[in-house]
């Protein structure tokens, strides 16, 4: 079973769930609250493959993903309340303990909203090649992968910007977006503005060690984050499941049907039955 909600309106934009039923339901099974990826410049809510979906669903997990304005329409903080919404209203309507699960920048989100202390805590953490702080130095460099191609023009990034919030965008339209923050090492700049503290949106060492059980899988050859910012995250949290694998790209699961994705979400419902 499939259902849509509307959780908050934010500047005139809606912002919406999908609430994906597992096939055999229980009120003790925790809840996946999945937040997508994209760098968030781009992406949208239901962009896990249909595959990695039904491997929760199959073994008795529903989900619920959630839309978030993406920047730089609107910056870190604006994102992170709208989560947080979206957090409250899961909990008051879906009356389950929660599992977050995030890919990319989807992880990053789901680690700060693990850190809130106004939320409901989850039980667990699916952490996919994302990462804990934006005081990461490699962050804040100019890509050397990315500046391989071609440099996108100002102009460019200026024309893509929309006047008003979005929640979702093509990786075709607002990619470059994305490619032009990376290669000017302005991407960390961007998703703050000018109002907010890179300290807020960085876990420390303590912040780590206070998070629930977190799966962390990730790509040694990542092109896109670090891959030390994965190890880290294994060193530093206290509590934490690793799943590295070797010569793939940062997104290694976006293909379903690789052996190595498939290793992957197998070793996942193994460690969310433990």
């Amino acid at each position: 079973m499939k259902k849509e909600f509307c959780y908050t309106t934010f500047n005139n934009l809606e912002l919406w769930g999908t609430y994906y039923s597992a096939k055999e339901t229980s009120s003790t099974q925790p809840l996946i609250v999945y937040f997508h990826g994209g760098g968030l410049i781009y992406g949208n809510r239901d962009d896990l493959p249909q595959e990695h979906l039904e491997i929760f669903l199959d073994n008795g997990y529903s989900v619920i993903t959630l839309d978030y304005p993406l920047i730089p329409e609107v910056k870190l903080d604006v994102v992170l309340e709208c989560l947080k919404e979206g957090i409250h209203y899961v909990s008051e309507n879906f009356q389950q303990d929660f599992i977050y699960f995030g890919r990319s920048a989807g992880a990053f989100l789901a680690l700060q909203l693990a850190n809130c202390n106004s939320l409901i805590k989850p039980k667990k953490i699916i952490s996919f090649y994302g990462y804990y702080s934006l005081n990461e130095p490699l962050l804040h460099q100019a890509s050397d992968y990315y500046k391989k191609v071609p440099i996108v023009p100002f102009m460019t990034v200026h024309h893509l910007k929309r006047k008003q919030p979005i929640k979702e965008a093509l990786i075709e339209e607002r990619f470059p977006i994305y490619l032009s923050f990376r290669q000017s090492g302005t991407w960390v700049k961007e998703l703050l503005g000018r109002k907010n503290e890179i300290n807020d949106f960085s876990l420390t060492t303590e912040d780590l060690q206070k998070l629930p059980p977190i799966f962390v899988a990730a790509s040694e050859h990542d092109q896109d984050i670090p891959f030390q910012i994965n190890q880290e995250l294994v060193n530093q949290a206290s509590n934490t499941t690793s799943f590295f694998v070797k010569d793939l790209p940062h997104d290694f699961d976006a293909d379903p049907i690789r052996e190595a994705a498939i290793s992957c979400y197998k070793e996942v419902i193994k460690w969310l039955e433990q």
